[in-house]
Order: C-alpha cells, then structure tokens, then sequence
C-alpha cells in the first residue's frame, strides 16, 4: 500500500462518515476560503443547508476523491494563471 493510501485510510478511520467546512479545510490543508471556493462551486460535493452556521456538511469520501484528483491533476488546483505556469 502507498504512502498516500495509507494516509487515506487514516483519514477515513479518524473522521466520521460526514464532516464539517472546517474540518474540510483542515484534512485537504487548504485556506478556509478555498474550502469555502470549491464547496460553493461544487468541485467537492456536499450538502448545503442554508443555515448560518455549519452549513456544509461534507462526505469523509468525496474529501478523499478531491485529495486524489488534487494529486493527480495538481496543475488544475493552483492559483496560477495559465501563462504563468507556460513560463516554467
């Protein structure tokens, strides 16, 4: 098993099935606001109720998924602009 699949699978044992916008964003180790981009845009699924707080609750799964894609298509997550990274 990977080193990656391992973690994953920490993740999945440590957290329940669903889980919050701010443990979202602490097990992805993104910005609060990046969290609050992709949850919104729908990049990472999760159930929006409308309230206050606590709003978006969050499949432990789709997290992992985001992880993966985020490994494997790691160009498509940055904040660069797309000639910015032609200049590398």
């Amino acid at each position: 098993m990977t080193e990656s699949m391992k973690y994953y699978e920490s993740i999945r044992r440590k957290y329940p099935e669903a889980v919050s916008k701010d443990q979202f964003y602490q097990i992805a180790h993104i910005s609060k606001a990046t969290a609050l981009h992709l949850l919104q845009n729908g990049l990472v699924p999760c159930k929006d109720t409308g309230k206050k707080t606590r709003r978006y609750t969050i499949r432990t799964d789709d997290i992992i998924f985001y992880l993966i894609d985020r490994e494997l298509h790691c160009l498509l997550y940055t904040h660069l602009r797309a000639h910015e990274t032609l200049m590398n």
